[in-house]
């Protein structure tokens, strides 16, 4: 599994092997797991920002991010075409961080958020 050419690293790549876990999912949890590894760093200190803005810390922020690649697993659904980036990895820590932020939300109003499905 090649995700690296050069110094671009491919997530959509990765995002294809997640959504394809049917298939080999011994494969797409590598692949989630590399996934994660790589952006949550990229994620931290913007989802952190919006946490505060919104009264919460860090904590939260860290959990939400969580809880943002397990909806990442469960639904694999990114779409450069949706995005308004030019650069395939600033549209995914952009698609990253709504997802993380609505997970945010979610998990101050009902007390939960994304889990990942086994099926």
């Amino acid at each position: 599994m090649e995700t690296n050419i050069g110094n671009a690293f491919d997530g959509v790549h990765l995002l294809q092997l997640i959504a394809n876990k049917d298939k080999d999912r011994n494969e797409a949890e590598n692949a989630l797991s590399l996934f994660t590894s790589y952006f949550e760093k990229k994620l931290f200190k913007p989802v952190e920002i919006i946490a505060s803005k919104n009264g919460y810390d860090e904590n939260v922020a860290f959990e939400a991010i969580q809880c943002a690649f397990n909806k990442v697993w469960n639904y694999p659904t990114f779409d450069m075409r949706k995005s308004h980036c030019k650069n395939e990895e600033n549209a995914i820590i952009n698609w990253l961080i709504r997802i993380a932020v609505s997970q945010m939300y979610d998990y101050s109003r009902k007390g939960v958020c994304a889990h990942i499905t086994m099926k």
